[in-house]
């Protein structure tokens, strides 16, 4: 674990959310390492690579404060519902920001923006900020298409897990939002060559 990552887990006051799968991290630093090679993003060691994957798992820690009957809801959210959801963003931040010492952490300002940032989009339309193009920190950009694959890969209360090349199909098409064009060009042709190797691949049916 990185140095600056000592600790920080411990002055969490609740446990970290864990609806995304274990294989989200090691996917982070899989996309970080291609992206940063092919000068996707901005060149990039691999002892950030590394905290940058470890950051990750935080990213949906607002969630804690989003009702469980919501998160574990079997169909599909209603427009109230949705908008409640979308708060976990913003909720995150605010977690972060009250948790005493966390502020001085060399780590605060990169967690707060993965917290609240992971669900913006190329084209403007994420949330909460709306933010587009190269407003978006290029590495928190990197988490939220992980973050996008990952959720289609995982069973979740609402749907069954897609298979690689569903989920790869989906996200290209912008289907879960925009991405920026190089880098979702960058991932298509590495998912294609090298697909992650951690996940499970789904048996069809019929």
């Amino acid at each position: 674990m990185p140095a600056a990552l000592y600790g920080l887990e411990s002055v969490f006051p609740h446990p970290i959310p864990s609806d995304h799968s274990s294989d989200l991290q090691p996917l982070v630093a899989q996309l970080l390492r291609t992206f940063s090679a092919a000068s996707v993003i901005p060149q990039i060691s691999k002892e950030d690579i590394s905290l940058i994957a470890h950051l990750s798992v935080f990213h949906d820690i607002g969630k804690q404060m989003i009702p469980a009957t919501i998160l574990n809801k079997p169909g599909k959210l209603s427009p109230e519902e949705y908008s409640q959801m979308k708060t976990h963003t913003m909720k995150g931040g605010k977690l972060l920001e009250s948790i005493p010492g966390l502020r001085q952490s060399p780590v605060f300002d990169l967690l707060y923006d993965i917290c609240c940032h992971h669900h913006e989009r190329w084209d403007g339309k994420g949330y909460p900020d709306g933010l587009f193009g190269s407003q978006i920190t290029p590495y928190v950009h990197v988490i939220g298409l992980a973050d996008v694959y990952d959720a289609l890969r995982t069973a979740r209360p609402y749907k069954l897990p897609l298979s690689h090349e569903e989920a790869v199909s989906l996200i290209c098409s912008g289907a879960c939002g925009t991405f920026d064009p190089a880098m979702l060009d960058c991932f298509s042709r590495c998912m294609k060559n090298a697909p992650p190797l951690s996940y499970k691949e789904v048996s069809k049916v019929g």
